[in-house]
């Protein structure tokens, strides 16, 4: 069953981080204040006189073998842990490769979902075109065939993000800074799941997980890996969030994910796509599966300064001129990047607030090459020297 979703009602502004479920969340750390999106904890770290934020993924470094299991069994036992764990569980869904991976792994595993969240976004208009990954290419008709397959019934929910929810957030300067604070720096009205929560708070209780991907891309050397916080799309803010693939729970999954990059890393391809295709990732067709939305990034000129606009990008700026409110918006985006880059310099990259903040790297978690070793009690023991180690389930 499919439901479209469109609010009338302005956003309710989430202050503070909601996390009923107890879950341990991706967060920056400047003293021992911590912080959910970046932004606060930079201007922490200019009024406490510190250099930079500590990011955090996991509570602690870890060791690990590379895991015997494949990918795809690991992701089975994943969905499994969370459908026993949580009562109602939610996908956040774009039908790329870590979404629609993530939820074939429930379907797979014999286990279905309660709901499947697309989100679109009209800036200034409501229209058949700006959200073109969704409308375009048979998005939505693909994923509930794809759900008929496998005798889903799962509440698809198209939530709309519209332009009163765009005119709200312009109002004034506090409202706007909100809500750049929990979406990507560099890239224009690209609300994220905090902002549809805030547009949408129905949504929001005490039963409810929501599912994200999280954790792509990671840094990977001789040693181990890191985690990179743009992974996360800045969404540490969004309520009862949980990653998919990274969280800390079953580990197991990112450093399978890792091993073979780094394996990779000596050929003459290390792109992160072509790890997941080996790995076994899928994509829901194959517009999706070409990462349409961030195939082509164009510098655009922009009275010296360099912007980078990814398509997705693109069309919600051309959305935005249609109104004057939107045309409002763009120009309180001009103006904080104008002040920003003055201000926090230090913070961003190519000394540009364009072209994002300097990405933020997690505590370090190291690969252990030997052979696995087998506990008397049928475990696998990820690392001898510390108690890391995951249960063998039939899968």
């Amino acid at each position: 069953m499919i439901e479209y979703c469109r609010s009338t009602k302005d956003p309710v502004i989430i202050e503070e981080k909601i996390n009923t479920l107890s879950l341990e969340s991706p967060h920056y750390k400047v003293g021992k204040e911590i912080f959910f999106n970046r932004i606060d904890a930079i201007e922490a770290c200019v009024a406490n006189n510190v250099e930079f934020p500590t990011f955090t993924v996991w509570p602690e470094s870890l060791t690990m073998s590379e895991p015997p299991e494949s990918f795809l069994d690991l992701c089975k036992l994943q969905a499994k842990r969370i459908r026993n764990k949580f009562k109602r569980v939610r996908i956040w869904y774009s039908g790329g490769y870590d979404s629609h991976t993530m939820l074939k792994a429930f379907f797979d595993a014999g286990l279905d979902v309660d709901e499947i969240c697309i989100w679109r976004r009209f800036p200034a208009v409501v229209d058949n075109f700006t959200n073109i990954e969704v409308d375009y290419i048979d998005t939505l008709q693909d994923i509930q065939d794809f759900c008929k397959e496998n005798n889903s019934t799962a509440t698809i929910k198209v939530l709309d993000v519209m332009p009163h929810h765009y005119r709200f957030y312009s109002k004034n300067d506090k409202l706007f800074e909100h809500n750049i604070k929990n979406q990507s720096l560099y890239q224009p009205f690209t609300t994220q799941n905090h902002g549809v929560l805030e547009c949408y708070p129905e949504l929001i209780d005490n039963e409810t997980v929501n599912i994200h991907g999280g954790g792509d891309p990671i840094q990977v050397d001789e040693e181990g890996f890191v985690f990179i916080d743009i992974g996360f799309n800045y969404t540490f803010g969004a309520p009862n969030m949980l990653y998919f693939f990274c969280n800390p729970d079953m580990p197991e999954i990112m450093f399978k994910f890792a091993y073979v990059k780094q394996k990779r890393k000596n050929g003459k391809l290390p792109d992160n796509n072509i790890v997941k295709k080996e790995l076994g990732y899928s994509a829901l067709n194959q517009q999706l599966g070409q990462k349409w939305a961030n195939g082509l990034n164009n510098e655009v000129s922009d009275t010296g300064a360099g912007m980078i606009l990814s398509r997705k990008t693109a069309l919600f700026m051309n959305n935005a001129f249609f109104t004057f409110s939107g045309r409002r918006s763009i120009v309180r985006y001009k103006k904080f990047y104008k002040k920003y880059n003055k201000n926090r310099k230090k913070f961003l990259k190519d000394v540009l607030v364009y072209r994002s903040h300097i990405g933020a790297v997690s505590e370090k978690h190291f690969f252990k090459k030997a052979n696995t070793l087998i506990g008397t009690d049928n475990t696998v023991v990820a690392n001898t020297n510390q108690s890391v180690q995951y249960k063998k389930e039939k899968i």
